[in-house]
């Protein structure tokens, strides 16, 4: 930010005040699409100053003066919106329902003003102008701060990661997967492309006045109109990227460790206060297991036993307790209760490789025995592989991977983890079941069904009511919500749930159905489940 005495006085579009300014002119077809750019200097005096709540209640009410203006910037600004949308931007976009806001870059903003529709089209023009320069400097092969954002290589596809937002079950899983998915946006003069609004080229031009690379980038282009040499070079754009890239990660760090000694304060008082923990929600309640860093005071440690003994206790409440506590006798409570969910400790396995440091992935070897799986989980901490001596057994391929999770996390506790040569090969594999399971003749059919590929186009609402006839189940249940993104299905049979969205409702129910019969595809070997 400039000083204020410039920022907030001589630079700032005072109204009715004549002002320097750059003019991005864009020329959009009926549709929204940029067809051409012009860039110049130019003169502008402000005839109006909104705040957001002002110009929004402009917009609502024919009779004002400046309606009409702010109505059709309004709906042009649905167009641009709409073009993003179709091109699988994920950025300054709305997911769940409208219910979780993404900026730019992917992350779910808190910022009040985003429900405001003047804020909708401030944000809407200024990606467009901001799209517009950096396209104009890259067809001039003209290095300048670039704003490039990119996706881990472990994230999916455009239109994948799409997807799995627009049906996650709620605002922090979002926030979850696109920070396991996204990394932090960046400056530079490499042109790299910006992923979450799915640009080959973007920067940042609107803001000279709050933001030291717009006004780098607003000096470039004025020495290009003017004819001149840019007056940074390469090296300088590379230095000051840096520099700046640095200081706003620092800026980030500082803001975060206020707030976190701020909320850890908060929760040192609850620690120490006589309140009872009994009521506290399930979120606030794992935060205090945080807090306490695997001491948890006598009251707490009652607390968890008793939520165990309930079954109120999370996956997050498992991982803090079982990889980051020391309290033996709860840890093995926890792994006692987890005998049973092996499912929930392959959660906490993959749980903790993703948020301890040194971890660095879960692997599995699999052997196959006498009609029976047996599967070994293998860890990658700080480069040494830490596995089990003995396998998880089961005739189901995937149940036998849970049962190594928990072997793995039943080891961990004790300190009896072993590495790979270590690991023996039973002669005869215990699985759940000595006595092969009779199959009835429709569920031989059933298996034949679930086999079959699933290909786009195929009748899958169709395909899911012929099982639910098969198997005298109850027919499928659709529930349908109308989204800004479109139309969101949710289709539930024989206790399995499906999700899906897409801009037409019939294709919406199709992929919602797809979906649960993937998943039946999954239990298709444990038909006692199927059964109910």
């Amino acid at each position: 930010m400039l000083p204020r005495v410039l920022s907030e006085d001589a630079l700032s579009l005072q109204e009715g005040q004549p002002r320097a300014t750059l003019t991005f002119e864009l020329e959009l077809d009926p549709t929204g699409k940029v067809t051409g750019c012009r860039i110049f200097e130019s003169q502008l005096q402000s005839a109006k100053r909104f705040s957001y709540s002002q110009a929004d209640y402009a917009i609502s009410h024919p009779k004002l003066r400046w309606h009409s203006t702010l109505k059709l910037m309004q709906e042009w600004t649905a167009k641009l919106n709409a073009q993003r949308k179709a091109t699988g931007a994920l950025g300054a976009m709305s997911v769940f329902g409208s219910k979780v806001y993404l900026d730019e870059e992917g992350r779910i903003t808190n910022n009040p003003n985003a429900r405001f529709h003047s804020h909708r089209i401030i944000e809407e023009m200024m990606i467009a102008a901001n799209t517009a320069a950096a396209q104009w400097l890259a067809d001039r092969d003209q290095p300048a701060l670039y704003r490039n954002h990119t996706a881990k290589a472990i994230a999916p596809g455009q239109d994948d990661m799409l997807q799995a937002l627009l049906v996650a079950g709620s605002a922090q899983e979002i926030r979850r997967r696109l920070m396991s998915w996204l990394n932090k946006a960046e400056y530079g003069p490499a042109l790299i492309g910006h992923f979450a609004l799915n640009l080959p080229a973007y920067g940042h031009f609107t803001s000279p006045i709050r933001r030291v690379a717009d006004l780098i980038n607003h000096r470039i282009i004025k020495a290009l109109l003017r004819g001149e040499a840019s007056p940074y070079s390469k090296e300088d754009l590379e230095n000051l990227g840096r520099h700046i890239n640095g200081t706003v990660l620092e800026e980030e760090q500082r803001t975060s460790t206020y707030f976190k000694d701020k909320a850890k304060q908060e929760l040192q008082e609850k620690l120490e206060s006589d309140e009872s923990f009994d009521e506290l929600p399930e979120k606030e309640f794992s935060r205090l297991i945080k807090h306490a860093e695997g001491e948890l005071p006598p009251a707490l440690a009652e607390e968890v036993r008793s939520r165990l003994s309930q079954g109120r206790l999370v996956v997050l409440d498992y991982y803090l307790l079982l990889i980051q506590g020391r309290d033996r006798e709860l840890q093995e409570r926890v792994l006692s209760h987890l005998e049973s969910k092996t499912q929930d400790a392959a959660s906490v396995l993959s749980m903790a490789v993703s948020q301890e440091q040194e971890w660095e992935k879960l692997e599995y070897t699999e052997l196959s025995q006498e009609g029976s799986f047996l599967a070994w989980a293998e860890v990658y901490i700080d480069g040494d592989v830490r596995t089990t001596v003995g396998p998880g057994c089961d005739r189901r391929k995937l149940a036998a991977k849970h049962r190594a999770c928990w072997l793995w996390l039943c080891s961990f506790v004790r300190g009896e983890l072993a590495g790979v040569d270590a690991r023996v090969v039973p002669e005869q594999p215990v699985v759940e079941s000595a006595v092969e399971p009779v199959v009835e003749p429709r569920e031989l059919k059933l298996k034949a069904i679930l086999e079959k590929p699933l290909v786009d186009g195929q009748n899958h609402v169709g395909t899911l009511i012929e099982i639910c006839q098969l198997m005298d189940w109850e027919s499928p249940v659709f529930v349908y919500e109308e989204r800004s993104e479109g139309f969101y299905c949710r289709c539930a049979c024989a206790g399995v749930v499906g999700d899906a969205i897409a801009q037409k409702k019939k294709l919406a129910k199709q992929r919602a159905a797809s979906s649960v019969l993937l998943h039946l595809a999954e239990l298709r070997t444990n038909w006692s489940y199927l059964k109910h």
